[in-house]
């Protein structure tokens, strides 16, 4: 969860309690930081698309779920092309949420993947006695490439967010592309949560954010066009 406290300006008082609670709780809180609304899965997936197809060191991806679908297998088709290219690739996927998805994604499925070279963990294997892991689900969604950009928000991987669902209609659900200081925070959280289900340390030092501009080195994604860009305060509340 994201609180950005700019949006808070105009209470100051307000804004100060906030940051307070936050800081009570040991919420980190980081300064230098842009945000770009993604409000529609067109342009989610436009945008996620884009900066992944542009990254040289790796992706971490944690989502709650990966729906066997048209936009889930245009996801992993691009990740197995970056795969080829060296680039690192490792998934982390909620089983009970690909479980309990009208499309979940089989062990077929799960075994292709990992031949294209991609590095994929399931999060708690469901298994008997099934009561002591219901409650202990990852729901989060984070994208975190080349510790330059991050991806959070409200959808996970399925081709509703765009199309809608017959039965509902058109999906609304909100995501966000963050840059700056906070991306180093959503990698942490991933590489907490890898080693936790796999065992395996991943290098902090290796995987350092960078400190580039993502104007200097991304093409074709939206910006942060507010007065603040690159400005923003913001606190990271982990919760899965």
């Amino acid at each position: 969860a994201i609180a950005d406290t700019s949006l808070l300006a105009q209470n100051t008082s307000a804004s100060e309690q906030t940051q307070k609670s936050l800081a009570s709780l040991d919420v980190p809180f980081c300064e230098g930081n842009s945000v770009v609304l993604l409000p529609s899965g067109k342009e989610k997936f436009i945008d996620l698309f884009s900066a992944i197809s542009q990254a040289t060191h790796y992706v971490h991806l944690e989502y709650f779920n990966f729906r066997n679908d048209s936009i889930g297998w245009s996801l992993f088709t691009l990740l197995r092309e970056k795969a080829q290219q060296g680039v690192e690739v490792r998934i982390l996927c909620d089983d009970f949420g690909n479980r309990s998805n009208d499309h979940p994604l089989k062990k077929s499925h799960l075994d292709s993947l990992r031949s294209m070279g991609l590095d994929i963990c399931i999060f708690d294997p469901l298994k008997f006695p099934y009561i002591n892991h219901f409650y202990h689900r990852d729901h989060m969604k984070i994208v975190v490439i080349d510790g330059k950009l991050v991806y959070t928000g409200g959808m996970n991987v399925a081709d509703y967010y765009i199309h809608g669902k017959p039965n509902i209609g058109p999906w609304h659900d909100m995501h966000m592309r963050l840059e700056g200081p906070v991306v180093a925070e959503y990698e942490k959280i991933f590489a907490k949560m890898w080693k936790s289900e796999t065992g395996i340390a991943l290098d902090e030092e290796k995987y350092l954010p960078d400190s580039r501009s993502v104007n200097e080195s991304y093409q074709s994604i939206k910006l942060d066009s507010t007065d603040d860009a690159g400005r923003k305060l913001l606190a990271v509340v982990h919760r899965r």
